[in-house]
C-alpha cells in the first residue's frame, strides 16, 4: 500500500466537528471529508454531473391501497397484496435511511461551517446538493481569485482618499461604496459591519479639512442611529455627495463627480 499523502495524513476523523470551514485554506481537507460522509448519496450531490443527469432524491413511497386488491378469498389477490406491501417497505425503509443521512449530513455541515457563512450560503429551505454547491462556489479557485480582488480593493478603500483634493473626493466616495459592497459580497471579514464601516469612514476622512463640517453634521444628527446601526454605508455616502454640491466643494457634476 502507498504512503499516505500529506492531505491524508492532515484529514480528520469522519467523526470530528471541531476544524471549521472559514477559508479557502480550509477547503480541501473539509471536502474530503463532506465527500466520505455523503458517499451513499454523492451521485445526487455532486455538482460536475449536471442536473438533468443527476439521480434525484428519493420521496417517501405511497403504500398499496388494501380496497384495490381483491382479496376477498382469492389466493392471487392477496398474493399481489402481499407482494406491494413488501415491495412498500423495502421503498420506505430505503428511503428513510436517506433522509437520516441527508439530515445528519446538514447537522455536520450546520456544524463545522463558520456562522458568518453558513447563513449566507446554507438556506433553511435548500437541499443538502445547494448547500454543497454554493459552498464549493464559495471556496474554490474562482471565488479567491475573486475574493482576493475584492479584499485589495476594500484594503486601499480603507486608507482614505489617495490625494485628499476636493476634485477626488467625489471619486473617492463612488469608489468606498463600490468596495465596500463587493467586499460584502465575497464574505471579506468586517465588509458588511456598520459599526467598523462607519468608524473606518470617518476615520479615512478626518484628516480632509474640507469635510470636518460634514463629519460634524453627521455625527450629530445621527448619533442614536448611529449606535444602532441605523443609516446603511449608501445613506451615509449620499449624504455625504448631497453635502459636497450643497457646500461648493465640488460642483453639480452628477452624483459620481465626473464631467
Amino acid at each position: 500500500m502507498p504512503p499516505p499523502t500529506d492531505n491524508q495524513r492532515n484529514v480528520p476523523p469522519l467523526t470530528d466537528n471541531k476544524f471549521k470551514l472559514d477559508g479557502f485554506e480550509d477547503w480541501d481537507t473539509w471536502n474530503i471529508v463532506f465527500i466520505a460522509r455523503a458517499s451513499f448519496v454523492w451521485e445526487k450531490i455532486d455538482p460536475t454531473i449536471p442536473k438533468p443527469r443527476r439521480m434525484p432524491f428519493l420521496t417517501r413511497p405511497v403504500g398499496p391501497n388494501r380496497p384495490g386488491y381483491r382479496i376477498d378469498g382469492t389466493t392471487e389477490g392477496r398474493w399481489h397484496f402481499k407482494k406491494d406491501r413488501d415491495l412498500h417497505h423495502m421503498n420506505l425503509a430505503e428511503f428513510e435511511m436517506e433522509q437520516r443521512i441527508i439530515v445528519e449530513l446538514k447537522t455536520w455541515v450546520a456544524e463545522t461551517v463558520s456562522k458568518r457563512h453558513f447563513a449566507v450560503l446554507c438556506g433553511a429551505g435548500e437541499g443538502i446538493d445547494a448547500w454543497y454547491a454554493n459552498l464549493k462556489l464559495r471556496f474554490t479557485v474562482d471565488s479567491r481569485i475573486r475574493y482576493a480582488v475584492a479584499e485589495a480593493r476594500f484594503k486601499a478603500a480603507l486608507k482614505g482618499p489617495a490625494d485628499p483634493v476636493s476634485e477626488n473626493i467625489m471619486t473617492w466616495v463612488d469608489e468606498w461604496q463600490c468596495a465596500t459592497f463587493g467586499a460584502k459580497e465575497e464574505g471579506v471579514p468586517l465588509a458588511g459591519n456598520l459599526d467598523y464601516l462607519w468608524t473606518a469612514f470617518a476615520a479615512a476622512i478626518h484628516e480632509v479639512e474640507e469635510l470636518q463640517g460634514w463629519l460634524h453634521e453627521f455625527k450629530s444628527a445621527n448619533e442614536e442611529a448611529l449606535r444602532t446601526n441605523a443609516p446603511s454605508m449608501w445613506d451615509i455616502c449620499n449624504s455625504l455627495r448631497r453635502a459636497l454640491i450643497r457646500d461648493g466643494i465640488v460642483k453639480v457634476r452628477g452624483l459620481s463627480g465626473s464631467s
